[in-house]
């Protein structure tokens, strides 16, 4: 599990303690691993879109980096 840091571009994209991420850039998160790579490339590329569970809900989240 990874912890939404207070202040970081993940809490300003809305996402809150308890979130699960389901895809990030359009792959499934299957592991620590591949959220984080999935990060990485969306660093290069400026943005990260999410796919998020909440409870019953799910939503898309954009994260802007730079």
């Amino acid at each position: 599990m990874l912890e939404v840091e207070a202040g970081s571009k993940a809490q300003l994209a809305g996402l809150k303690r308890g979130d699960f991420i389901v895809e990030a850039g359009n792959r499934p998160v299957a592991s620590r691993k591949v959220l984080l790579d999935a990060v990485a490339a969306g660093k290069k590329k400026g943005k990260l879109v999410l796919r998020v569970r909440r409870g019953e809900e799910v939503f898309f989240a954009a994260v802007r980096f730079g």
